[in-house]
């Protein structure tokens, strides 16, 4: 449904959201423990890309308990060392239009493997354009990288970076019909797809069955297009690390915090507080565009304190699953400042966990829980129960235009007082 047209600055009387003394949700630490590292077995170089078949030994676990963010222990499978080549053609002959994964020389891969998808990423450089064929890409292993004072495991892992003039590109052959990168099992930590470098972009693919679907890491410049997500432990798409100035634009994140439901965001900025030590908290100016957010066991977004000028736009929530564990009750929770909420769609189905559309909530770190301005969206909230905005604390939040059905209580804080619409 097309945004409101009136897109002109207007100097009307509108309420500042302030804060209740409720009790605050995400005291803990709100980002999924990566304790347990991922499967053991070792894939032979050359493994084949299975279509539309999972690997041997994948096992479906159990909801798991919450854990401090990314925090992890030791054990998982050593990293893989084989470089490989580009990898074959499904008949077994020499795909002759590629170039080797880690020759240093940029220019386009084709890759047709999980070896050969490895490969290309560990050996990208400046301008390489990496091009994954149509299957399933189901490695039996992990690559482990030690990251922030510990071993973090992964499927498929990348430490290069692009430029602006020439980015590292990774995209489907036939984008109607994207590869989908699988991983062994949901209640491990391993990351589907770990980019750890800037101006990457990344479009047309899907990531299946791990601890979180795509991790950007110090990746800022990066775009995401057309990346779908299903059946994750914890959360789908995670910006982290210093990562500015990127788009996810376009996705699709599906069924995710299978192991631990509290901390199943469905995309998630920055870091919690708690973390900062691990972590750079500074991400900023990352826009979250055009996607579709269900079935998430948390938040359909979380934007962290410490974080800058984030925004999310023109999407649609659904949060027939929200959990209410770990204090999840809303469709987005804004921590950081100066974040816009613009454009979007929101559906409770039904679901009484939810209680208030997006949550503004201040953090013992900061900057946080200022300056952030929800306007122009649509709540969907089946019932005259909830709020669409509910302010715990903080200072020149605003909100305004926002509609929602059935009619119910628009705005929730303490002893509300009117200010001016910002200019835009």
């Amino acid at each position: 449904m097309d945004g409101k047209s009136n897109r002109m600055a207007r100097s009307i009387l509108l309420p500042t959201i302030l804060f209740t003394s409720a009790c605050v949700p995400g005291s803990g630490a709100d980002e999924a423990s990566d304790t347990a590292l991922g499967p053991t077995s070792t894939a032979a170089s050359g493994d084949e890309v299975t279509e539309g078949v999972a690997s041997s030994g994948q096992a479906d676990g159990a909801d798991g308990a919450d854990g401090a963010d990314d925090a992890d222990g030791t054990g998982g499978a050593s990293p893989s060392t084989s470089m490989g080549s580009a990898g074959s053609t499904d008949d077994g002959s020499e795909d002759t239009d590629a170039t080797s994964g880690g020759g240093g020389m940029s220019g386009t891969i084709m890759v047709r493997d999980v070896a050969g998808l490895r490969a290309a990423l560990l050996g990208a450089t400046a301008g390489d354009r990496i091009v994954v064929a149509p299957g399933v890409y189901a490695p039996e292993d992990v690559l482990e990288e030690d990251y922030a004072g510990a071993p973090r495991a992964a499927y498929f892992l990348a430490n290069a970076s692009g430029s602006e003039q020439d980015p590292i590109r990774l995209e489907a052959e036939d984008p109607a019909n994207p590869p989908t990168l699988r991983g062994l099992t949901y209640s491990d930590s391993a990351y589907v797809l770990w980019i750890r470098g800037e101006y990457w972009q990344i479009q047309d693919l899907v990531l299946e069955r791990g601890g979180k679907g795509l991790m950007l890491d110090e990746s800022s410049h990066t775009v995401a297009s057309r990346v779908e997500v299903y059946d994750m432990g914890d959360e789908g798409i995670h910006l982290r690390s210093g990562t500015s100035n990127a788009l996810v634009e376009d996705c699709v994140v599906e069924s995710v915090g299978l192991n631990q439901p509290g901390f199943g965001e469905g995309l998630y900025i920055g870091s919690d507080g708690s973390q900062w030590g691990l972590y750079e908290p500074a991400c900023h100016n990352n826009v979250i565009r055009g996607c579709t957010v269900r079935g998430t066991r948390a938040e359909g977004v979380d934007i962290k304190e410490g974080t800058e000028g984030n925004v999310v736009e023109d999407s649609d929530f659904y949060g027939g699953e929200i959990s209410g564990e770990n204090f999840a009750d809303s469709f987005i929770d804004l921590k950081g400042v100066d974040a816009r909420v613009r454009n979007n769609r929101f559906y409770k189905e039904d679901n009484g966990t939810v209680t208030r559309g997006v949550a503004i909530v201040e953090r013992p770190m900061g900057p946080t829980a200022q300056g952030n301005w929800i306007f122009d969206n649509e709540f969907f909230l089946d019932d005259a129960n909830g709020v669409m905005v509910h302010a715990y604390a903080g200072s020149g939040n605003c909100a305004w235009d926002n509609m929602r059905t059935p009619a119910g209580d628009d705005y929730q804080g303490n002893a509300p007082e009117l200010c001016f619409e910002p200019q835009r």
